[in-house]
Parts: C-alpha cells; sequence; structure tokens
C-alpha cells in the first residue's frame, strides 16, 4: 500500500472520529482529503514531493494534538509517523511534528507515549539527513520518555534507544569516512594494527546483535501498525452500528408520531360525529316541540 493509500485512510478516519465535537479537525481533514485526491495518478516520487510540499497534512495533526483527545491523538501520531518515514515534509514542517510530539511526554497514556517513541525512532533510523537541533530534540524527547515513562514506555525506550544510537555512531563514522578523518577522528575511528583483528572481531558480534534489534523494532512497529489498523476497523464498526441504530430511533419515532397522529385523526372523526348526532338530536327536539305547538294550537281554535 502506497503513502497516499495510507495518509488519505488516515485522514478519513480522524474526520470520522472529529464529528460534531471537533469540528476543525473534520474541515482540516476533510480539506487535506481534497488536496491529496489529485495525487493519486502522480509517479511515486513526485507524489512524495508533492505531499512534503503541501502544509494540509501536518495542520491536521497539529488541531488532533490542540484538541487533546485520546482517541484523535492515538490517530494523529501514526500519521505523523508515515510522513516522517516517508520524509514527506518541509524543514519547517519537520519542526512543528517534533514540537507536536515533544508535548507527549507527560499528560497522556502509555500507549499514545509509546507510539510517540516509536515515531522517533522511526524518524531518526530512516532520516539520513538529520542533524543539528532536530536531532537534539528528537533524541532529548526520547530520552525524557525513558526517563519519565510508565513501564511500558520504559521498555519500549529500553529496546529502541539501543538501536538509534548504534545507527547514530554508524551514520557519523561513515560521513567521517567519506569525507576523509581528520586526526581527532583517527583516534575515535581508527585502530592500532595489532589490535586490528580484535576489533575487526568485534564488530562482526556486535553486527548481528544491532540488526537483531532493528528487527524486533521493525517488528514492534508492524504489530503497532496492525493494533491501528484493528482500532481503525473498530472506531467505522462503532461509527457503522451507532449510525444503524439512530436510523432505527428515528424510524421508530417515525412510526410513533405515525400512529399517535393516527389516533389524533380517529378522536377528532369521533368529535366530529358525536357532534353532529348531537346536532341532529336538537333539531329532532325542536321539531317536536313545533309540532306540540302547532296541536295545541289546533286545539284552543277548535
Amino acid at each position: 500500500m502506497n503513502l497516499l493509500t495510507l495518509l488519505q485512510g488516515d485522514l478519513r478516519a480522524l474526520s470520522l472520529e472529529a464529528k460534531k465535537k471537533f469540528p476543525n479537525v473534520k474541515e482540516a481533514a476533510e480539506v487535506a482529503i481534497v488536496k491529496l485526491r489529485p495525487l493519486e495518478k502522480k509517479e511515486k516520487m513526485k507524489c512524495i514531493d508533492e505531499i512534503a510540499r503541501m502544509d494540509e497534512v501536518v495542520k491536521v495533526i497539529a488541531a488532533a494534538f490542540e484538541s487533546k483527545s485520546p482517541r484523535l491523538l492515538s490517530l494523529a501520531i501514526p500519521l505523523a509517523q508515515k510522513l516522517l518515514s516517508a520524509n514527506a515534509v518541509t524543514q519547517h514542517n519537520l519542526e512543528v511534528l517534533l514540537r507536536l510530539l515533544a508535548t507527549m511526554t507527560s499528560g497522556v497514556s502509555d500507549e499514545l507515549q509509546v507510539k510517540t517513541l516509536q515515531t522517533l525512532t522511526t524518524l531518526v533510523t530512516t532520516n539520513q539527513g538529520l542533524h543539528g537541533p532536530l536531532l537534539a530534540s528528537s533524541l532529548e524527547t526520547s530520552f525524557v520518555l525513558h526517563n519519565t515513562g510508565g513501564p511500558a514506555v520504559r521498555n519500549a525506550a529500553g529496546a529502541s534507544l539501543p538501536v538509534v544510537l548504534s545507527t547514530l555512531f554508524d551514520r557519523a563514522a561513515a560521513e567521517i569516512k567519506a569525507k576523509g578523518t581528520t586526526p581527532s577522528a583517527q583516534k575515535l575511528f581508527h585502530h592500532p594494527a595489532p589490535a586490528a583483528a580484535a576489533a575487526q572481531v568485534e564488530v562482526e558480534t556486535k553486527e548481528p546483535e544491532t540488526e537483531n534489534k532493528e528487527n524486533e523494532l521493525k517488528k514492534e512497529v508492524k504489530e503497532k501498525d496492525k493494533e491501528d489498523k484493528a482500532e481503525k476497523k473498530e472506531v467505522k464498526e462503532k461509527d457503522d452500528t451507532e449510525s444503524k441504530e439512530k436510523d432505527k430511533e428515528e424510524k421508530e419515532k417515525d412510526d410513533t408520531e405515525g400512529k399517535e397522529t393516527e389516533i389524533d385523526a380517529a378522536k377528532e372523526k369521533a368529535q366530529k360525529e358525536k357532534e353532529e348526532e348531537l346536532k341532529e338530536k336538537e333539531k329532532e327536539k325542536e321539531k317536536e316541540k313545533e309540532k306540540e305547538k302547532e296541536k295545541e294550537k289546533d286545539d284552543t281554535e277548535s
């Protein structure tokens, strides 16, 4: 499944979850969906470049974070992770997302903090161009989560941070090697000849361990993606059920109102018939009185 399809699915889920309670999130999500639609026919790389130049998806994520709704946050964080893993953001929007993720260090559930940690881990390990303050901000948030989070968060951080640090050291070594080593760099990354064989053995021993940790992290990310999909499915089923129940209630209400209208009409008809009957009786009484008067008159004349 490509990035565009994944983003559209997440945005629809956010729009559906926001409904009337968070109209600004719903409106922002719908605007982003409309903006993404023309990209469906473009090539993958061009599509990613176009997404990166857009602000609409990041605005949806920001609105979801501002709502402080746990359900919206549980959908917004994976959406941010997809953007970051594909490097589909400008530097400005990357700064915005990192500031938003930094707010997850307190006042939220362990589940949201674990998702935040996974997102930061994905960013640091996949974005080769992450340097300076942005990299420092990512690491700072990760370590704060490790130090202040609950058991689940600390366990996740304990598994991901060694992989992150190992990746960064490997990347730094590769960059220094590509640019040419300096005397100070030689001390860090060059081993004396007698120790060369031992160093090589040590590196070879550590590589499988790092690879295993990376595989475990990837597996964990896949599992979380499955959980996210299951959660979205649950939300959709819940909304469908609520919609059906609402339709059923409205239909029952309409039926009840219809029956009440029929009863009222029947009562009104019965009332009218009764009134007509009383009028007829009154007329008959008046006729009888007139006949009696005529009879009395005839008797008097006689």
